[in-house]
């Protein structure tokens, strides 16, 4: 047979991805990956590949995407040829694969978003519900060029802002080779940790988090590769950086950390921002997710808002129990959240705790993806 020509919707849905999340769980906690897989049952050709984590704690089992708590997005893995099949056909054909995973007792696939980089997500179509937190916020780079900018008045304050910062002696760039772009994430993440501190809210994993960004940078290639792009002086100093992940012509900002409250009156956040949209689009990438968030700054710098829900499914009346009950703490943490919320927070990408440890159940992964 054959090998088909797989496009994944999503990086994280990527070999490349889901190597290193491997890799950078711990062994030894009985989770999985399994690769569901939709097939011709002529030719036995492989037309779709949906990657879940099937974790058991306390006795309930559950079927969720691979490292849920850290991507953005959720998007199968799709052929050429299912491409190429008319939408209603397309539709079908997931909700038959969806239908056929009994093998937890609750499925919960979050962040499907209508559509990824431009393109649909077809797994959209089969959203069980509208997304509780925000919408994910994405922007089609070449309409960001300056005569069709949302808001001239933003980037008139970024060039000046960075020429402040260029006076200071830090400038933008990308860090490259392997060391480099890990000592900058260790600086990303502690800039995240004192910035969740200042706002007291939960601390993510670091080490966990650390050790994704540490097999992914050992894992480039020229299709998915992790990015480091930083405001930082000659002598290495960041003031701000992003790390995204990219996939063809996408790139998905998965950490952002900024320096204290010494530097607010700079906007490094900002600044790093526009150099990020200039800088991707000189080298060919059409979009740029934001990731989840409302913050006024996106829409602001010309990203807009994609619509998102999330797929649940009870497969048991334990599953049935145990989501009623997540969603009732889910409610009740947000009204929490929303009453110690203030004024002035550090806009962020999103980059939080991985899950525990997983197990490739089936052979030869980054093959069939």
């Amino acid at each position: 047979m054959q090998n088909p020509t797989f496009a994944p919707v999503s990086p994280f849905q990527s070999a490349w991805f889901l190597s290193a999340f491997l890799e950078a769980s711990p062994p030894g906690a009985g989770h999985k990956i399994i690769v569901h897989t939709l097939r011709d049952p002529k030719t036995l050709e492989i037309l779709v590949a949906l990657p879940v984590m099937q974790t058991r704690s306390y006795g309930v089992r559950r079927i969720q995407a691979p490292g849920s708590s850290y991507c953005d997005i959720t998007a199968p893995v799709l052929s050429e040829r299912f491409l190429a099949l008319p939408p209603a056909t397309r539709s079908q054909s997931l909700e038959r694969l969806l239908s056929q995973i009994h093998d937890g007792d609750y499925i919960r696939l979050p962040n499907v978003t209508a559509t990824v980089n431009g393109q649909p997500n077809p797994l959209f179509d089969q959203v069980s519900r509208a997304r509780q937190q925000a919408a994910q916020y994405s922007m089609y780079l070449p309409d960001s060029a300056p005569d069709r900018r949302p808001s001239r008045s933003a980037y008139k304050e970024y060039e000046g802002k960075y020429r402040k910062l260029e006076q200071k002696g830090y400038t933008f760039r990308e860090v490259e080779g392997a060391e480099p772009r890990l000592a900058a994430i260790d600086t990303l993440l502690r800039l995240r940790a004192e910035s969740f501190a200042a706002r007291g809210m939960a601390q993510p994993d670091a080490a966990a988090a650390a050790a994704l960004y540490r097999a992914l940078v050992r894992r480039p290639d020229a299709v998915n590769r992790l990015h480091v792009l930083v405001l930082a002086d000659a002598g290495g100093d960041i003031v701000a950086g992003a790390a995204l992940i990219g996939g063809k012509t996408c790139l998905n900002g998965t950490l952002l950390g900024i320096s204290g409250p010494e530097w607010r009156r700079l906007s490094p956040g900002m600044v790093l921002i526009m150099k990020i949209q200039d800088w991707a689009r000189d080298r060919g990438f059409t979009h740029l997710n934001f990731g989840a968030g409302d913050q006024s700054y996106k829409e602001k710098f010309g990203a807009h808002a994609v619509p998102a829900g999330e797929i649940v499914r009870a497969r048991t009346v334990v599953g049935r129990l145990h989501l009623y009950a997540c969603d009732l703490r889910r409610q009740v943490a947000g009204l929490g959240q929303r009453l110690r919320s203030g004024p002035g927070l550090l806009p962020g990408m999103r980059t939080t705790a991985l899950a525990a440890a997983t197990q490739v159940e089936t052979a030869g992964i980054a093959a069939l993806l």
